[in-house]
């Protein structure tokens, strides 16, 4: 007679009922077998219940839901600046911060005249997600696997927040780091297919009287400070390019690297010629994408920077100038 297999790997606790309900035609081996079996199955139930919920216990020690109020000192209150500024420039570069060492390079310069303003907007965000997660967490009916998951997300969101609120009130930096973060950043210039300078081009339809605003915006990017940024979203041919931007004076931009930006073009802004800028600026992103891995290359080419920096210095004189390039 073929021995019965009794096979519980799918079920919970075995119950009386269940016992009741398979024990009928089981002679008295089958039974004892069965019987040991369930006590077998029923123990290690049992115990693995028991681990989880002790483990569960360690999770609940270490997870205590984060109140908002908690970091209010550190975060709030914003500075009262009634303009509206656009952090996601900073969020975006934040995804492609490596380490914790690299972060100075990927946050708002310390010099910006709204340095504290962006970082409690920057802070506050990082909390608001913080906050998100653990009401998440409160809420779910999650495993214990998901819940460790989630509780290493918030420590770093964590450790990211104290950095945060240290790189903004901390004055004491050492002199090494101190120069490293006031390091400005390489400005290169688009060149067309022929290889002219776009930026050369663009200079001589500016007008002069706008000169010293072109001079304190180029000087933004140069600083890191990026006066009035704008990022382009809306439009998927232009999305990714920046721009600084003052009343009717415009640069726009596109980083390269840390600390590398490449400016793609200067205008002034024309109310009725909006659909001539737009085609121009996608002719110029068209080109920057074009010729991103020739410029990455030539970032190791002392000539291609000097030529990049005299450029740069050329058009300071002349705004400086107010129209004569250097002492002519």
């Amino acid at each position: 007679m073929e021995k019965k297999v009794f096979d519980f790997s799918n079920k919970g606790f075995i119950s009386e009922t269940y016992f009741s309900d398979n024990c009928y035609f089981l002679n008295e081996s089958e039974m004892r077998d069965f019987i040991r079996k369930i006590e077998q199955h029923n123990r290690e139930i049992y115990r693995r219940k028991l681990k989880d919920y002790e483990k569960s216990q360690e999770i609940i020690e270490v997870f205590e839901p984060l109140k908002e109020s908690n970091l209010e000192e550190d975060v709030l209150p914003l500075d009262e600046i009634s303009e509206e500024y656009d952090i996601s420039f900073y969020e975006n570069l934040l995804k492609s911060c490596p380490s914790t060492l690299e972060l100075p390079h990927y946050l708002p310069k310390r010099n910006h005249p709204n340095f504290s303003f962006l970082m409690n907007q920057l802070s506050a965000k990082i909390l608001k997600e913080i906050v998100e997660i653990e009401n998440f967490m409160v809420e779910e009916n999650l495993s214990l696997e998901e819940k460790r998951e989630f509780l290493e997300e918030i420590k770093e969101k964590k450790e990211l927040l104290n950095y945060f609120i240290l790189y903004r009130d901390k004055t004491d930096f050492t002199e090494a780091l101190q120069e490293e973060m006031e390091k400005e950043n390489t400005l290169l210039f688009l060149q067309s297919t022929s290889g002219n300078y776009y930026a050369l081009q663009d200079e001589k339809r500016l007008e002069q009287e706008y000169y010293k605003s072109f001079l304190e915006l180029l000087d933004s990017i140069k600083k890191g400070t990026f006066k009035n940024l704008k990022v382009f979203t809306s439009n998927n041919k232009l999305k990714g390019l920046l721009e600084v931007k003052e009343f009717k004076t415009r640069i726009v931009f596109q980083r390269l690297e840390r600390d590398v930006y490449v400016i793609l073009s200067m205008f002034l802004k024309k109310v009725n010629r909006d659909s001539y800028y737009l085609e121009q600026l996608e002719t110029r992103c068209n080109q920057f994408h074009n010729a991103y891995s020739s410029i990455k290359e030539k970032l190791n080419d002392e000539n291609y920077l000097r030529e990049n920096e005299e450029i740069a210095l050329e058009l300071k004189a002349k705004w400086e100038g107010g129209g004569k390039y250097g002492n002519s």
